[in-house]
């Protein structure tokens, strides 16, 4: 009995081994595979017929094993290997993006690692390895340590299914969580931080409020309430993206700027929306839709490279700002 059930598990292995190299676009031979596996040429044809039903049954017709007579080799007549594949610039791009974000801790980025390495071929797997291996011994997460992943997905059909959903939520330097309700609206990635976007139930605030998604203690989808959003006034990420900067709303408001430092394509990469007005050698003059709060932040980032035109509101909170700052440094 026990050598019956290990024949069987031998069987499965070659039959495994064997459709693996060819859904890596690799081709099989009876000789090699009865050298490989140390059984005859009788047995690795049987294996290759139950291959050969096992793919025309769960492959169906865009998938057949073929047979080339000219080299004597089987070989996967299909687009498997481009489907079921990862390939490894893809993988990498998608691993170094992880990694530099910071996001999430170190046990969630271990699972989504290890799930993205196994869409990948073996060999190309191994080699991402040893590309991200330094990165990945020294990666060091945002302090907030929570997995945020279940919350994300929960927060998505809440969204989807236009769900209220309660909060116990804690502010910055906040010693107490506030129980709140809100409307999610949307789900955004910014400066090692995911948010939901959202409006507060009982407001009138047409701007959407950005919940930090670790600050999140507690929530509670209330599946038996919907809240209606009009299509036309839908929150489109993208679009509302291009206006904020670092999460900060504020007023929306079109502001005339300078920029005379050396990237202006750096400028139009921060402020999206942005319109260049007038550009020669010395500077260039812009406009951009953006909210107030996180665009006078990013402004200011620039120091002395960049000056605010208009409105005259703004200009003046800037050089406010700007005043209070120099107060620290006069000592």
């Amino acid at each position: 009995m026990e050598e019956i059930d290990k024949k069987k598990t031998e069987r499965i292995y070659r039959i495994f081994e064997m459709f693996q190299r060819l859904k890596e676009g690799k081709v099989i031979s009876k000789a090699d595979c009865a050298k490989n596996f140390s059984v005859d040429m009788k047995t690795v044809q049987r294996d290759i017929q139950l291959l050969k039903n096992i793919i025309t049954e769960y492959y169906q017709a865009e998938n057949s094993l073929e047979y080339s007579a000219k080299s004597y080799e089987y070989y996967l007549n299909t687009n498997l290997s481009k489907k079921e594949f990862l390939n490894q610039e893809a993988a990498l791009l998608i691993l170094t993006v992880l990694l530099h974000s910071r996001c999430m801790p170190r046990e969630e980025l271990n699972e989504i690692l290890e799930i993205i390495l196994e869409q990948c071929k073996k060999e190309d797997a191994k080699q991402i390895r040893e590309v991200i291996g330094n990165e990945l011994h020294h990666y060091e997460p945002v302090r907030h340590n929570k997995l945020i992943e279940a919350i994300l997905w929960d927060m998505g059909i809440a969204k989807t299914k236009q769900y209220p959903i309660e909060i116990l939520y804690k502010k910055v330097r906040s010693e107490i969580a506030k129980k709140i309700v809100i409307f999610p609206l949307g789900i955004m990635f910014s400066e090692m931080y995911f948010y939901v976007l959202a409006q507060i139930k009982g407001t009138e605030n047409n701007v959407p409020i950005p919940f930090r998604v670790d600050r999140i203690e507690d929530y509670k989808i209330i599946d038996t309430e919907h809240f209606r959003i009009d299509y036309p006034k839908r929150l489109q990420e993208g679009e509302f993206r291009k206006k904020v900067q670092l999460m900060n709303t504020g007023e929306l408001t079109k502001v005339k700027f300078k920029f005379w430092g050396k990237s202006l394509e750096a400028i139009l990469d921060i402020f999206p929306n942005a319109k260049v007005l007038e550009d020669n050698k010395d500077y260039a003059i812009l406009m951009a839709q953006v909210f107030t709060k996180g665009a006078k932040m990013k402004f200011l980032s620039q120091a002395q490279y960049l000056e605010v035109l208009e409105p005259l509101e703004f200009r003046m909170e800037m050089k406010n700002s700007i005043q209070e700052m120099l107060k620290i440094y006069r000592d």
